[in-house]
């Protein structure tokens, strides 16, 4: 079996700050949330792939800048959404609704996004 890499591009719009969690569209949104030196980015496409609902997409982006889960409601960590254009890769299929995601589920490894900690 032959292993094909697949490559795209994601022309980030302007990052605008997030005031209310509820102007998050999961599919639609992807998320950074910051924190003093802690920070993640998490793609639009992850919950989607994931199938995850707009409370545990924040609680992964946190999980991904290495900060535990629910940071988000910390009013010392800024939550920023963006969208992007996406070339060479089909985005998205639909919106998906908001719904819970299995106790314990993670963004597994390799999933796009990144995440920095302190060194």
């Amino acid at each position: 079996m032959k292993n094909k890499m697949r490559s795209a591009l994601y022309l980030m719009a302007p990052l605008r700050r997030v005031l209310d969690v509820r102007e998050i569209k999961v599919g639609q949104h992807g998320l950074i949330v910051k924190n003093g030196s802690y920070q993640g980015l998490l793609l639009s496409q992850v919950p989607v792939e994931e199938k995850w609902g707009r409370q545990t997409f924040l609680d992964e982006t946190c999980l991904k800048a290495g900060m535990r889960t629910g940071c988000w409601k910390d009013d010392n960590t800024d939550i920023f959404k963006f969208t992007a254009v996406v070339f060479g890769e089909t985005p998205p299929q639909a919106f998906m609704p908001e719904t819970p995601s299995p106790p314990g589920s993670r963004v597994p490894p390799g999933a796009p996004g990144l995440g920095s900690q302190p060194h």
